[in-house]
Order: C-alpha cells, then structure tokens, then sequence
C-alpha cells in the first residue's frame, strides 16, 4: 500500500499540471441575421484565443443542439477568426423544419485544440416564414397550402 501511494505522490503534480493546460478560449461570436426566412443564410463568426498560440487550434465545428448532427467545419478567416454560413436546407436535413409559427433552433459551436481541449458555445437561430406563409417540409407556402397536400 505505500508503493501505490508513493507513485500517486510521485503522479500528484502531473496530473495537476495538465488539469491546468490553458485551452481554446471562444472569446466572440456573432450571428448574423439571427432570424432566417427560407430563402436566407445566416452566417456564424467566431473569434478564438489561445494561451499556446494559434497554432495549437485544430479547428473549430458547428453541431446542432446535442451535437449529433455535424454541420461541418468553421473556415479560417483570419488568426483565430473562423466563419460558416447556414440555411434552411442544412438545418431541414439536420432536423425537419415544419411549423405554424416561428420556431427557434440551438446551434452549438465547438473550438478544439492539439490537447482535445475544447470551449463550446450556443447560438439561437430563429427561424419564420413571411407573413401568412408556414413551412412544410423544409419550405414555407401560404397559410391556406395544407401541408399534408406538399
């Protein structure tokens, strides 16, 4: 028992010091429109940083909600600036979109660096058709289209 706790110990600092390591730091994010007709695509920029540098970035992603959709990867704009866009057809495959009212979708953004160390953010998307319209099946049509008839 006193050679394990010799070695846990001997383990203590290391593990200490890499439960330290700085990561990835979101430190901005916009969204731009934050309400998207389905004719639009909102676009998604982040700004990151880096106690290493950013080089240790290995990039960043953008997920639906839980994260079981992926929509793909954030293109490098500038040093630690990362930007996508996305419309109606990328979030209808990712969940459907119908409704009678505006609805809300929670996109997730995910920065992660050499270690797997990762900073994660939400952003709403708020999604409508124009007035007197609905969407069925990814695609909005006047109030008097049924959607079942789509």
């Amino acid at each position: 028992m006193k050679l394990n706790l010799r070695l846990l110990s001997l383990a203590a600092p290391a593990l200490m010091m890499l439960a330290c390591t700085p990561g990835p730091t979101l430190t901005q994010v916009f969204l731009t429109p934050t309400t998207l007709l389905d004719t639009q695509v909102s676009t998604i920029t982040i700004t990151v940083h880096h106690d290493k540098g950013l080089d240790e970035l290995v990039g960043a992603q953008l997920y639906n909600e839980d994260q079981s959709y992926w929509f793909g990867p954030l293109g490098e704009v500038s040093d630690g600036t990362f930007q996508t866009s996305i419309g109606w057809a990328e979030l209808h495959k990712a969940k459907p979109i119908q409704f009678d009212f505006p609805i809300t979708r929670t996109l997730v953004v995910v920065v992660t660096d050499n270690d797997g160390i990762t900073d994660e953010v939400s952003v709403e998307l708020k999604l409508q058709c124009r007035v007197d319209q609905h969407a069925c099946d990814g695609l909005c049509y006047p109030d008097s289209v049924d959607c079942s008839d789509v």
